[in-house]
């Protein structure tokens, strides 16, 4: 069975986001997972509430609706 190409681009995405912490550099492919790292205070690069704030001024303080 042959691999539609859209599922071969979406299964060979690269890592984007690098986590900045110089202790941790995990890698994430997407924006979700980089936010939910930093927010989970797993490397203790960010506290919550500081990530909230740069999401926040980020999206202009405007909430994403889906």
């Amino acid at each position: 069975m042959d691999i539609p190409p859209l599922m071969e681009i979406v299964s060979d995405e690269q890592a984007l986001y690098h986590c900045p912490n110089n202790a941790c550099r995990k890698d994430f492919k997407n924006l979700a997972s980089i936010v939910n790292h930093l927010e989970s205070e797993s490397c203790g690069y960010l506290r919550f509430d500081a990530v909230q704030k740069k999401m926040a001024n980020l999206t202009n303080g405007r909430l994403l609706k889906f």
